[in-house]
């Protein structure tokens, strides 16, 4: 987390998880991802060869124009097509995959949480709602608002199901606050314009996506 979308790097993320897990072999070592448009055969495999490796899908909304808005990003899987990857993963390594989901006032419905009940099987899936944090300076503050919309929306999917968690990154600034979308990370992004770039999944049109085994939409 906080060092850009995994599954984009490959060789350098497996490599260390190798290492990490040779040094700290009892450590859970979770990858996060928005799932791109990429093969995620390799992880699987890596899966199975290091048991301490867990899978978790950046959802953040319960339908795909919603994740869209949110996740500008155009050579990605569908919601639909991210279940199956799930399912695939869980069914070769017998663990159980998470979604990670951003409540805020527009996506905690009880209707948000039936939707991902019927995408995403609670019997197989975990659910990890996380805080939306506010900018105050710069810095990352959890609202009380924030912070409760989050546990009521765990409790809606514990309700439909799920066993849930909640995750607040408020306070955790030195390594960007779990996925690298806080507010500083962003400006420095803005400042330094020089040495970033953006990828190439921005600009990839979804009908020119490579294909893969799954199901297209």
């Amino acid at each position: 987390m906080s060092m850009g979308e995994p599954m984009l790097n490959q060789r350098g993320v497996f490599g260390a998880i190798r290492q990490l897990y040779s040094h700290y072999p009892n450590a859970q070592l979770l990858l996060s991802t928005s799932a791109p448009h990429v093969d995620f055969e390799g992880l699987t495999r890596l899966s199975v060869e290091v048991p301490t490796v867990g899978l978790q899908f950046s959802i953040h909304e319960s339908t795909d124009e919603r994740r869209d808005q949110l996740i500008p990003f155009r050579a990605k899987y569908n919601l639909a097509q991210i279940a199956q990857l799930g399912q695939h993963w869980a069914a070769a390594t017998g663990r159980a995959p998470f979604i990670n989901y951003c409540a805020h006032d527009q996506n905690n419905s009880l209707a948000d949480a039936a939707r991902l009940a019927t995408l995403f099987d609670p019997g197989l899936w975990q659910a990890t709602v996380s805080v939306v944090c506010e900018r105050n300076e710069g810095l990352p503050q959890t609202s009380a608002h924030q912070k409760q919309l989050a546990t009521n929306f765990a409790n809606d999917l514990a309700a439909v199901g799920f066993n849930t968690r909640t995750f607040d990154p408020a306070g955790q600034d030195t390594i960007g606050g779990g996925c690298g979308q806080l507010h500083f990370v962003q400006q420095w992004f803005d400042q330094h314009a020089d040495l970033t770039r953006p990828s190439a999944g921005f600009a990839q049109p979804v009908k020119h996506s490579p294909r893969s085994k799954l199901t297209q939409s």
